[in-house]
């Protein structure tokens, strides 16, 4: 069985990341991919960051106009919230080999 799961939404806490590669053991779940949670254009969690004023300005709106193969997506998080994420999903990864 493979299974998607969604890492750093608001609200995740560090009992539910400790806890989470067992449950997934425990739902029989062969192949865990992980993504992170990332404001796309249009959604409500997007529109939130702007109404909150975590992003000042709409940069999806900006890169729609003027489009950048490199673009990069500017993150909600603080570097160590990004940091702290991706060496969460780390661990998972290596859990699961």
């Amino acid at each position: 069985m493979i299974a998607y799961f969604i890492m750093g939404a608001p609200g995740e806490t560090t009992e539910y990341r400790e806890k989470l590669p067992e449950k997934i053991r425990d739902l029989g779940i062969d192949i865990p991919y992980f993504n992170v949670l990332t404001p796309l254009s249009d959604t409500d969690f997007y529109y939130q960051l702007l109404n909150d004023g975590v992003f000042k300005d709409d940069f999806w709106d900006d890169f729609a106009r003027n489009p950048a193969k490199d673009y990069v997506i500017p993150s909600h998080r603080s570097v160590g919230e990004e940091e702290e994420l991706q060496a969460c999903i780390e661990s998972y990864i290596d859990y699961f080999k």
